[in-house]
């Protein structure tokens, strides 16, 4: 027996059984950590799908309320409204406030049920903002303006 057996009791196929299981060792963290960033890549997607069409809910609640402030649409027209451009549906309503001449607009948009898939993790977008109106003038034909007991 020589002193290099005494030394490394280890022979060449045990330490070919050892660099074997580190290199499965080192597949298994490879792959661990292949799939911890495409779940991570997955959900930054999502999220920016989702601020894509949330921004896209205020753009188009915005340029309603742009139309009326250009003269495009009157007070009366948006009073009550329900408008549906696919795959949103857009209310529209004008109350009076407690500042004389001012009405408060406020517009809603949310996405159709029927037309979109994704659905549960959208959060509707309200708009509210002051408008200079006489309300006197507005004829509500549906609305009767009393205090909420």
């Amino acid at each position: 027996m020589s002193v290099f057996t005494k030394r490394f009791p280890y022979t060449s196929r045990s330490l070919r059984g050892a660099a074997l299981l580190e290199l499965l060792i080192a597949i298994a963290l490879f792959v661990s950590a292949a799939g911890l960033i495409m779940r991570s890549m997955r959900t930054a997607m999502g999220r920016v799908t989702d601020s894509s069409e949330r921004l896209k809910a205020i753009d188009l609640a915005q340029s309603r309320l742009a139309e009326f402030s250009s003269g495009l649409v009157s007070l009366r027209e948006l009073q009550g409204g329900v408008e549906i451009i696919a795959p949103w549906i857009v209310e529209t309503s004008v109350q009076p406030s407690a500042i004389s001449d001012f009405s408060l607009v406020v517009i809603t948009v949310r996405q159709d049920e029927s037309q979109s898939a994704s659905v549960d993790s959208f959060i509707p977008v309200t708009i509210r903002q002051l408008v200079h109106s006489d309300w006197n003038k507005i004829e509500l034909a549906s609305q009767v303006l009393e205090p909420e007991v």
